[in-house]
């Protein structure tokens, strides 16, 4: 049916410019990436084509995250098998249909399933070749990538590589006779669709940044040198020698698409009867111009750029909102998305112009929201069908009319036009967009469904260490190993001042908690050298460490400041992290319960009940923390334990819905399980011994391991 179509289409092309087919220097196919198409020895089809927008491989996906197979070909490959890659495709045909592949010579690309009909050549282009299966560094084919899931057999279906400014075969006889093209014409090997759209905007050279806003959410920058990175694919460019950095997700244009089907069809037809069908999009939003609203859309129908099942939603919709706040919410959300995507494209590379092409490029205020957004100029291509021109160039270069890249964009492609950020819609879309990551990062728990399980929690205070540069490299060293931190809730407490560029370096699916290690219970004033829990919580703290042994031995913290400080952060929409423990000379005369029992009562006389459940302890006895501290054994803990879960663990009363209770006190990664099999221990607050980013995450997994244990005995006791 597809090369039935092609035909159709090619003729109709022919047909309507008039063109004759011996006038055609030569011909390029483009067509959408990912996905794959089996055929056997002779080309026909063995099962039915698999676009990229299929899913069934998901599970799977799902599985090598867990084991750490994802992580491992990252450096390898230069990226990650998502569900619609060929690696995970081929995968889960290898498990559940093997007599189709057991039948199948060659897995295609869907251009170079239509380039095979056309020239009776079986080959692909270095694009596409890196979709799943080259090293990052080579660019050549590379079987380790296979091997890494353990389906290395299936290397014996992957073509010839032919590159994308090359012939890589003629138009046959037959393939002329059905499609009207002359026998003979010559077949460029071609491109991966958002590569030639991306050519086709005049995005040519290194630091030149596409944005595609279409089905997919696309985002490329051509650079020099590979760089690795688990935010974005580095796949070949069609030049050798240089890479297209592709940061993407299957959600963008088409959630306004999705809108107008499903809410506003009958605006969609009658538009569509004058020849525009999103012509009720500017009237709703000119209706709503003096109304603005803080509703925020996640734009998830079709997928996410994140590892979780993240879904698409409407959050903060009021009765009095129109239609039209719908809509300009959708238009943002998909913008938002975008720059998820650009934001980390631009950490990692040196972007010297954006351009911007697709469905979005069709109303001037989506694309004053790019810019708004992005706060830099966006260049917005004339061409309306970008990545057709640039497979059009590429077969240009295969003849011999371009010299090259540049040579193709200077005569063809049109000057585009500049849409500049205005200082206020900058303001506006940057608060908007912090407003969005807030709502994300809420909906984590909600999209893993954590909060049913007995999460174990683990977290580190880095007291006063770390830079700016070490505490990004620790945060690119969690996100780096992401899939360790699920099943866990993780926390990190940075000094002040980094506690922003850490909040800002966390993906939004990552779930790891950013504290503040103190903040004063004044909402402002004349205190020098203090900060507000306001101002932690705006720098991107959502949890903040009150009432350490160190704040009260050092800086005069008592029982009455730690209340004032614990009332201040539930006030501020902070979770108080509050610390207790005894000095040696009480646990020597046997008052550490009492003790305890007492620092806890005054540190939370001031709230209500309702909002205990917002709280944390963290038990950490005093003679056991610093320099001169010696490890707690698990039985000198447990009456401690014992009591904060009988007063605040989920058998309690008045106390009942406390959100954990954890040790900390001289862990280590020697200790740390037996610590975590102490009755009423929730997680553990850590020290020193996290502070390595390898270190801390050997601990996450000791943390992991002790949270299967509590879901599988809670499964059994249920």
């Amino acid at each position: 049916m597809l090369w039935d179509v092609t035909c159709l289409v090619i003729r109709e092309v022919i047909a309507t410019t008039g063109v004759k087919p011996e006038d055609i220097a030569g011909v390029a196919v483009t067509s959408h990436g990912d996905g794959i198409y089996l055929v056997d020895e002779w080309g026909r089809p063995t099962r039915p084509g698999i676009l990229s927008l299929d899913t069934r491989a998901a599970e799977l996906v799902a599985g090598w995250e867990r084991t750490g197979q994802s992580d491992t070909v990252l450096p390898l490959s230069g990226q990650k098998p998502w569900p619609g890659s060929p690696v995970s495709v081929l995968a889960w045909l290898a498990r559940n249909e093997p007599d189709v592949m057991a039948r199948t010579a060659y897995a295609l690309p869907g251009k170079d399933a239509i380039k095979q009909r056309l020239t009776n050549v079986f080959s692909t282009d270095p694009t596409e070749s890196s979709l799943s299966f080259t090293n990052v560094y080579s660019q050549e084919y590379d079987v380790e990538t296979l091997r890494v899931f353990e389906v290395d057999e299936l290397f014996r279906l992957l073509p010839e590589v032919i590159p994308s400014g090359r012939i890589a075969g003629e138009v046959t006889v037959a393939a002329a006779e059905r499609c009207g093209l002359a026998p003979g014409t010559p077949v460029a090997s071609g491109s991966h669709d958002v590569d030639c759209g991306a050519i086709g905007m005049g995005t040519v050279l290194p630091g030149q940044l596409a944005i595609i806003a279409g089905t997919f959410s696309i985002n490329e920058v051509i650079s020099d040198a590979a760089r690795v990175d688990g935010r974005w694919n580095a796949r070949n460019f069609v030049v050798p020698g240089q890479w297209m950095n592709m940061s993407l997700s299957p959600s963008s244009a088409t959630n306004l698409e999705w809108f107008a089907t499903r809410l506003a069809a009958h605006d969609v037809r009658a538009g569509g009867a004058v020849g525009d069908p999103f012509a009720f999009v500017e009237e709703d939003l000119r209706a709503i111009e003096a109304s603005p609203s803080d509703l925020v859309y996640l734009p998830f129908l079709y997928g996410s750029p994140y590892t979780i099942d993240a879904s698409a939603a409407f959050l903060g919709l009021r009765g009095w909102h129109e239609r039209g706040h719908m809509v300009g919410a959708v238009m943002e959300g998909v913008v938002f998305n975008h720059r998820h995507h650009v934001d980390a494209l631009r950490d990692g590379f040196d972007v010297t112009d954006i351009r911007l092409t697709g469905g979005a490029v069709n109303s001037g205020r989506w694309v004053q929201m790019f810019a708004d957004t992005l706060a830099t100029p966006v260049k917005v291509s004339n061409v309306r069908e970008a990545g057709a021109l640039g497979s059009a160039m590429l077969a240009g270069i295969a003849v011999g009319v371009y010299s090259d890249l540049p040579d193709a964009a200077a005569a063809i492609v049109a000057e585009p036009v500049v849409r500049e950020p205005t200082p206020a819609g900058v303001a506006r879309q940057e608060d908007n967009y912090r407003r969005y990551q807030r709502v994300i990062e809420a909906m984590t728990t909600v999209w893993t469904g954590s909060r049913g399980d007995p999460m174990t929690w683990i977290g580190t205070s880095w007291k006063m260490n770390k830079t700016l540069a070490e505490a990004r490299a620790f945060v690119d060293g969690m996100v780096a190993a992401r899939s360790v931190l699920r099943g866990v809730q993780t926390f990190v407490i940075p000094p002040h001042t980094a506690i922003a560029a850490v909040r800002e370096r966390l993906p939004c699916d990552v779930p790891v908690i950013v504290g503040a290690q103190n903040a004063h219970w004044e909402p402002g004033g004349a205190y020098t050298g203090e900060v507000s829990m306001g101002m932690v919580a705006d720098a991107g703290a959502t949890l903040v460490e009150i009432g350490h042994w160190e704040r009260r031995a050092y800086f005069g913290e008592t029982d009455d400041t730690v209340a004032l400080k614990v009332e201040a952060a539930v006030a501020a929409g902070l979770t108080p992290l509050l610390c207790v423990g005894e000095p040696a000379r009480v646990r020597s005369a046997g008052g550490e319960i009492d003790w305890i029992a007492a620092q806890v009562s005054r540190g939370l006389a001031r709230l209500a009940a309702q909002d205990l459940h917002k709280v944390v302890i963290a038990y950490e006895p005093v003679w056991a923390i610093g320099d001169l501290g010696r490890e707690a054994l698990p039985h000198e803990i447990a009456p401690v334990m014992a009591m904060l879960s009988a007063r605040l663990g989920p058998d309690g009363d008045t106390r009942s819905r406390v959100a954990a209770v954890l040790y900390g006190g001289s862990v280590n990664r020697l200790n740390a399980a037996a610590l975590l099999d102490v009755p009423g221990t929730d997680g553990l607050f850590i020290g020193r011994a996290a502070w390595q980013v390898a270190d801390f995450l050997a601990l996450v997994s000791i943390g992991a391991r002790a949270g299967s244990g509590r879901r599988r005995d809670d499964g059994a006791a249920r």
